[in-house]
């Protein structure tokens, strides 16, 4: 039998999430998790590929055209540090604030295909939770996060969906000032059996912003991000602010 989902209190989701920001999860049972929390580029294993004279482990500044030479891992105290984060394709690179998704000047205007990978998941894995800090261009999403398991033998979309609003930031298009939305996805893997490997992957929409990640991983299935049905009741008085999630892929 599955495990009732978890009412949402000011207790589980923390006084961050109330005031735009990733929330910290507490899960049942063994869990672990790990975060991105500068994704700009000022981010030490960033700042420390560009201090070297080997320019081919540099992350590509602007355009950003280029795939990354490797993942750029967690930086978020108490990360277990079983996951990275890499750029496949496209657009994409280290700001000043976060990862930008340029398209390029010319067609197709393919902006960033992203993937967080992880080949050591946690034992017994059935809850998995994967957050994203992600500030509008033309749109959020060209791809929205699916999940492949055991080397792409599988391929899940997301079992709950929600957003929240996040935090403020500058338009680099029009100097603007503009609120982030915390996308949140959670898979239930309890009937899922062994799981060697997983990849969460995801196309970014052209002009959008990425500040910061959360992966959340619990050997006990728990629904930790509401149904919109069930939210809707509770919405008001915890004042987060989330809908359903919305497919965008480009035309």
């Amino acid at each position: 039998m599955k495990t009732p989902h978890i009412i949402l209190t000011a207790g589980f989701f923390p006084a961050a999430l109330l005031q735009a920001n990733i929330a910290s999860l507490a899960l049942p049972g063994t869990s672990e998790f790990d975060a991105w929390e500068n994704l700009s580029n000022t981010n030490a294993q960033v700042a420390a590929a560009a201090a070297t004279t080997d320019t081919s482990d540099d992350f590509p500044g602007f355009p950003g055209s280029s795939p990354w030479p490797t993942a750029l891992l967690p930086d978020g105290a108490g990360s277990a540090g079983n996951a990275g984060f890499n750029k496949l394709s496209g657009g994409g690179y280290p700001a000043s604030e976060a990862i930008y998704n340029f398209p390029g000047f010319s067609p197709p205007f393919i902006p960033g295909d992203y993937s967080v990978d992880n080949s050591a998941p946690l034992a017994g894995l059935e809850t998995l939770i994967f957050q994203i800090d992600v500030g509008g261009g033309e749109g959020f999403f060209d791809a929205v996060p699916i999940l492949s398991l055991n080397s792409g033998a599988s391929q899940l979309a997301a079992d709950f969906t929600s957003t929240s609003a996040g935090r403020s930031f500058t338009n680099p298009q029009d100097g603007t000032t503009q609120t982030t939305t915390v996308f949140a996805y959670q898979w239930d893997l309890s009937s899922a059996g062994a799981i060697s490997d997983y990849s969460i992957q995801w196309g970014s929409a052209a002009h959008s912003t990425i500040y910061a990640m959360q992966l959340d991983s619990g050997d006990s299935f728990v629904q930790v991000v509401p149904e919109p049905s069930a939210f809707a009741a509770i919405a008001g008085a915890l004042a987060l602010g989330l809908v359903a999630v919305h497919r965008r892929r480009a035309p």
